[in-house]
């Protein structure tokens, strides 16, 4: 038997394997309304790499929250990264070369968002009186940071565990249905993130 966590079985898959994920689309929501809601409307988003399910889902959310507040999507505020945070460092430094001007930018995990700091303070930019900066996992560093980060939590621990039941599930009693599920996310508020400014407007 086998339990396929982080993501979703493929659809090939779906009945031949249990499964433990996080709504992934519904974390990229979370974290760009949360910016949308303190006003940004110039919001920055550094992807994982974008042959993975979660990045897709990711953006999904983030474009969906930008369309239904009438935000026109701009796919030159979107840099790929590998979840590294020299990845992070480099988006931010790209977008400032570009000259693109946002004031927000929501990280697809927290070591993308320390580089975008990082850059963003060589840079002269205040966090988060410039820039509003949201990451993801909440990793257990976060709350230590320079600028403590605002981010979205996914319980591993709790996804572990399911997994592990769905696991025993399957070895004792094989011929039930495979289970599919789906785990809550958290924003979690810290110092990275503010209200918007028109003072900030131009990065």
């Amino acid at each position: 038997p086998v339990v396929y966590v982080g993501a979703q079985s493929s659809k090939s898959m779906i009945d031949e394997m249990d499964s433990v994920y996080l709504d992934d689309e519904e974390a990229g929501r979370l974290a760009t309304q949360h910016l949308v809601g303190l006003g940004h409307t110039d919001i920055a988003l550094i992807t994982g790499p974008m042959v993975e399910d979660c990045s897709i889902d990711r953006l999904a959310g983030y474009e969906r929250v930008l369309s239904g507040v009438g935000i026109e999507f701009d796919p030159a505020l979107v840099k790929e990264g590998d979840w590294s945070a020299s990845t992070g460092y480099d988006a931010v430094k790209n977008l400032l070369a570009e000259e693109k001007n946002f004031t927000a930018i929501f990280a697809q995990n927290d070591r993308m968002a320390v580089g975008a700091i990082k850059a963003l303070k060589e840079a002269g930019r205040r966090i988060p009186e410039d820039v509003s900066v949201v990451g993801f996992d909440d990793m257990p560093l976060a709350s230590y940071y320079d600028t403590p980060l605002t981010t979205i939590r996914q319980d591993t621990f709790l996804m572990g565990r399911e997994a592990a039941k769905l696991l025993i599930r399957a070895i004792e009693t094989p011929e039930k249905q495979r289970r599919h599920l789906s785990m809550p996310v958290e924003l979690v508020l810290r110092k990275s993130t503010t209200a918007y400014s028109f003072e900030s407007k131009e990065v």
